[in-house]
Parts: structure tokens; C-alpha cells; sequence
């Protein structure tokens, strides 16, 4: 069960359930991923919801894969391709990694007042 204080949502795909957290591990992957800075890629996901066409299967991978690695690191980029499949084409994934993304976020706002 996710944890929603500490940014933990959670994401229901068939008969499984994933925890996503972009702590800042995560977020570190996802630049290591992604080769671009935290906020470049705040940045590009913002950009999709007014322009679908920029959204890049890489980069659904590269999120999920590092949304993951806090509650179950031993997921391999293969084992979220293989997750990607069986979602097929509902907005659960990007509407958990949305969420949980959002949550980084009100987080370091919270941490600043």
C-alpha cells in the first residue's frame, strides 16, 4: 500500500500492483536515463498534454522504470517494457506517474515553507 506522505502512488496493472516514488534516486535515474536535467524534463512532460505527439515511449519506459526502483528495485528495464505491454493502451501509467511526479514536487514545496 502506498504510502501518500512520502509521494508513494500507487499503480494497478492486471493482477499486480506497483508502487511508484520519484524520490530524489529516481529522479537522478531518470536524468542518467533520459541524458537532460530534472527540470528540462518537468518541462517536456508538461509539454504533453498540449502536444501528444512529443510523447516518446522511451521516456514513459524511463519514468516508470524509475518511479519503481525505491519498492521494487529488482525490476529490469525489460520487466517495465513487459508491464508497458500489459497496460496496452490505458492512461493508468501516465496518470500514476503524473501523480506521483506532482507529489515530488509538493513535496519539496512543503519542505521549503
Amino acid at each position: 500500500m502506498a504510502n501518500k506522505l512520502r509521494g508513494d502512488v500507487d499503480l494497478k496493472i492486471g493482477d499486480r500492483n506497483y508502487t511508484l516514488c520519484f524520490d530524489h534516486n529516481a529522479l537522478i535515474e531518470l536524468e542518467d536515463q533520459l541524458d537532460r536535467g530534472v527540470v528540462a524534463i518537468s518541462a517536456e512532460l508538461t509539454r504533453w498534454s498540449t502536444e501528444p505527439d512529443r510523447i516518446r515511449l522511451k521516456w514513459i519506459r524511463a519514468l516508470l522504470f524509475a518511479g519503481v526502483k525505491k519498492h521494487q528495485p529488482k525490476l529490469t528495464l525489460d520487466d517495465v517494457t513487459a508491464i508497458m505491454d500489459e497496460a496496452g493502451q490505458t492512461p493508468d501509467i501516465m496518470t500514476a506517474i503524473a501523480e506521483a511526479m506532482a507529489d515530488m514536487v509538493g513535496r519539496g514545496e512543503r519542505d521549503r515553507q
